[in-house]
Formats: C-alpha cells, structure tokens, sequence
C-alpha cells in the first residue's frame, strides 16, 4: 500500500461511509417536507424513491454558459497535459484523485515520460499538495479562470468512483471542446453517447489507453472534442434549462 492510499484508511474512511448513508436518508425524507425537490438526473430521482422519498421531486439538468464557456478560448493546448478539475474537500473528488494518480497515472507514463498531471480546485489536503512536482503531477489550487487550464489540455479526467448526479467539471469541459475521459460514475447521468466529447472507460488499463490515444492523435482528439461541444449546445444550454426552473417555481408544472 502507498502513501496515498493509506491517506485515508481508518477511521476518516469509517465515519465518510456512515455520513453518506445518513445523508441519502435524510435528503430522502426532506422531499416530504417542501413543494418539490429538485435532482439533477432521473438516476438521482429514483434514487432517492428507492430510499423511501415520498415527495414530488423534479429533474431539472445543469446547464453551462454558453457566453462564457466558448472555443475561442485563446489559448493552444498541450498534447502531453491532462487535467483534473474540482473541489477537493470533497471525498468523491479526492479519492477520484487517488484513483488516477495510483493506479491511471503510472500507466499513461510508461509510454509518455513527458506527460503532466494538472489537479486544478480550491481545498487540497495536505497529500495532494505534497504530489505537485512528482511523477509528471502539477498542483495548481485555486484558479481564477478555469477556462485556460481546460482549453489548455488534451483533455480532461473524471476518475470518479462514488458519487452521483452530472458532474458539472465535464459539461464545463465538453463546452470548451475539450475531450472528457471517465469513469461509468462520472458519466452517468449525462446522456451523452461514448465518444460524443467524453470517452467511458472502466478500470485503470482502459482508462489509461483512452487517455494515451488522444495525446497520440490531435486529430481524434479535435473530433471527440467538437462533438461534446455540440452536444453541450444542443443539451445544456442555460438558457434552456433556467426556463424550465423557472416555470417550476411560478407553479406552472
């Protein structure tokens, strides 16, 4: 066992587990105390009925600016430089960290010595900071402006092996045509087909050859990545989306 991985056995781990099952309880009996509850995905509403909730919840999808978040982004990407972006006081987020760096990373080095790891996003314990500067990892923290740290790379990494709900890092990503490479749970929810800018792949070895196959070809990289961006557009738009919200709370659904 590395240093990482024993970062967080013992008890941190034990009292995670229990909270995650105390709060999918508690979020499911809120639904019967307010006029509807709102999820991002279907999975996250059934979910939460197959935990006993009783009342009306309502699936509204995130959306991305579309204003903001465009290709004209001016900055060129890196073939070698892959990143990670979230906030890492979240225990899905730092184990999906843990996940890459362990068992994904390694894999994607022994055929790219020069290849970097990027992990963008406010709150990294301690072990992450203590990554930055090993092994081709980069620990940048806090940005400003995500946009040039996405558009800058081949693509962009979701590792995730718990959670749930659409991880918003991917939309983000995708808008930007950026490709996305993940894990089924950060996919899940999505809608998007595999290889419509984001590529699912399951298990360190598939993970790491999606990875390597668009630092080896720009061109696949370019396709998958104008693909998410449509599909994003089509999709996600906020516009779109802040309609249906909207309607919800004048009471017209």
């Amino acid at each position: 066992m590395n240093a990482l991985q024993s970062s967080h056995r013992g008890w941190g781990g034990v009292i995670e587990s229990v909270e995650r099952k105390r709060i999918a309880r508690y979020e499911a009996a809120c639904t019967g105390k307010v006029g509807a509850a709102i999820v991002v995905t279907g999975v996250d509403r059934d979910k939460l009925y197959s935990l006993g909730a009783k009342g009306r919840i309502e699936v509204i999808p995130f959306g991305v600016d579309l204003e903001k978040f465009t290709m004209s982004t001016p900055v060129e990407y890196d073939t070698d430089v892959v990143s990670f972006l979230g906030n890492l006081h979240s225990a899905p987020n730092r184990d999906a960290v843990r996940y890459f760096v362990d068992e994904i990373w390694p894999l994607v080095r022994e055929g790219n010595t020069g290849a970097r790891f990027r992990i963008i996003g406010i709150n990294a314990p301690d072990w992450i900071r203590d990554l930055d500067g090993k092994m081709g990892v980069d620990v940048v923290g806090e940005v400003d402006d995500v946009r040039p740290y996405l558009r800058g790379s081949v693509c962009t990494v979701c590792p995730m092996r718990i959670g749930a709900g659409i991880q918003t890092k991917n939309l983000e990503s995708m808008a930007l045509a950026v490709p996305v490479v993940s894990t089924p749970v950060g996919f899940e929810g999505l809608g998007a087909d595999d290889g419509q800018g984001i590529l699912a792949a399951n298990g360190p070895k598939a993970f790491a050859d999606a990875v390597a196959g668009l630092m080896g070809s720009p061109e696949r990289r370019d396709t998958i990545g104008m693909l998410g961006r449509r599909f994003i557009e089509k999709n996600y738009d906020w516009n779109d989306r802040a309609e249906g919200l909207s309607a919800l709370m004048r009471g017209d659904t």
